[in-house]
Formats: C-alpha cells, sequence, structure tokens
C-alpha cells in the first residue's frame, strides 16, 4: 500500500476540522504551516496552502478538489460527492 500524505493548513478553521473527520488508515495527517521546509517545497511544485490541502499517495499528488475527492474515496465515512462543490476562501487568514 502507498503512503498516504494529507497536507493541510493548520490555521485554516475548515481545513483542520475537516482532516480532524477524516478516518483514513494508515494517513500521515500534516500541518505544512508548522513547517516553513513542508511549505516551501508544496510551493515550489505550484501548490497554494492558501487555495487547497494536497494529498501525496505514493509519488502521486492531488491538490485543492481533486484531494478533497481523493480523500472522499478513501474515506469510508464521507460520501464522494459531499465535497465536490466546497471551495476554500482564496485570502490568506
Amino acid at each position: 500500500m502507498p503512503q498516504i500524505k494529507v497536507y493541510f493548513d493548520g490555521g485554516c478553521p475548515v481545513c483542520t476540522r475537516y482532516t480532524c473527520s477524516l478516518k483514513i488508515q494508515n494517513a500521515e495527517y500534516i500541518d505544512a504551516r508548522s513547517s516553513k521546509t513542508i511549505y516551501e517545497t508544496l510551493k515550489k511544485k505550484s501548490f497554494d496552502l492558501d487555495k487547497g490541502m494536497v494529498v501525496q499517495i505514493g509519488q502521486e499528488y492531488f491538490y485543492a478538489e481533486e484531494a478533497f475527492a481523493k480523500l472522499s474515496e478513501m474515506n469510508h465515512s464521507i460520501s464522494p460527492v459531499s465535497y465536490t462543490h466546497l471551495t476554500l476562501p482564496t485570502t490568506p487568514y
């Protein structure tokens, strides 16, 4: 099974609450704002945490809406369509 990492903005209450509600086995949840190294690495890959979370499964990355869809697929307690229209604010917190 590939390693699953969920990078989220710990300063965003929506991201934090959503991440805490997930029940995905073997997933590592990482507050990317708490580590400048992780934040900069994601930024270099063109991921903006002000606009969405990042899910890494093995070497594959999913961002924003795709990340929510992938998390919904993996999380058995949430319907895959629950977050298809969820958008995060475009301004930083």
